[in-house]
Parts: C-alpha cells; sequence; structure tokens
C-alpha cells in the first residue's frame, strides 16, 4: 500500500468515526502514521486532503458497484401506460377523425 493510500484509509476512517465529520490533519497523520510535511506533500492542504477522499471514497463506491446496468428491452413511452387509458396524442387523433 503506498503512503497517499494509507493516507487516504485513514482520513476515511476518522471522518467515518467523527460526530461532525470534521478531522484534523494532525489526527489523520499520526493514523496513518506519516508527519505533516509528508501529508503536505502529497495534498497540499486540508482542503486538498478532503477533496482527494472524495475521489478515493467514489472510485471505491464505483468498484464496488460496477457499471451501471442497462435494461436490454426498449421502452417506448406508451408501454408504461396502463390498458384502456387514453393518452392525449390518441384522443387529437379521435377529434381530428370525427371532427
Amino acid at each position: 500500500m503506498t503512503v497517499k493510500t494509507r493516507i487516504l484509509e485513514a482520513a476515511s476512517e476518522l471522518i467515518a468515526h467523527s460526530p461532525d465529520a470534521d478531522i484534523s490533519t494532525r489526527a489523520v497523520g499520526e493514523a496513518a502514521g506519516v508527519t505533516a510535511p509528508t501529508l503536505y506533500h502529497h495534498f497540499g492542504d486540508k482542503e486538498g486532503l478532503l477533496a482527494a477522499v472524495v475521489d478515493f471514497g467514489w472510485t471505491a463506491f464505483l468498484e464496488r458497484s460496477g457499471p451501471p446496468q442497462r435494461s436490454s428491452t426498449s421502452t417506448s413511452p406508451t408501454t408504461s401506460v396502463p390498458a384502456g387509458t387514453t393518452t392525449s396524442s390518441s384522443r387529437a387523433r379521435t377529434r381530428t377523425s370525427t371532427g
């Protein structure tokens, strides 16, 4: 595991267990076993770290859930209309042909 991943995992864990989701870079550094300069080298500042944590979590979520599934059958807009229901386009055709 890379140092960067270790920091991201430590920050994610601290956020998950924080009552207000506010964490300190000092706590993240201690949890990841790195010094402040190492953390700042990888993320620049606390905002950069938090943005990276969001990206890290989103990527992990997408990897677990896989690609979105598409329906194999095509659905036309009228297939979801209950039987016996008259749509506005069929009423318009009826008025035109009888009127």
